[in-house]
């Protein structure tokens, strides 16, 4: 069993300003803690979604030539 020692004042009663104090500062920990997490997903998806939108940093190659490229595999029907 468990023994507990029970915060009161000086007239016998519960300290329940203690208690509410201790609650508070858990509270405040979680808190920051859930905070630390989100905000680091929020982050990596917004680098993310970043990186997505952004064009790539290579220039991109000459529509002609791409088109070249395209035609070489297709074969076309004889008319």
């Amino acid at each position: 069993m468990k023994n507990q020692t029970i915060h009161r004042r000086d007239d016998g009663t519960v300290d329940i300003d203690f208690y509410r104090a201790r609650a508070a500062h858990e509270r405040s920990v979680l808190l920051r803690l859930t905070a630390r997490k989100l905000s680091r997903a929020v982050r990596k998806a917004v680098a993310a979604t970043v990186t997505w939108l952004t064009p790539p940093h290579r220039p991109l190659p000459d529509p002609g030539a791409l088109m070249l490229m395209a035609g070489a595999a297709v074969r076309h029907p004889k008319v």
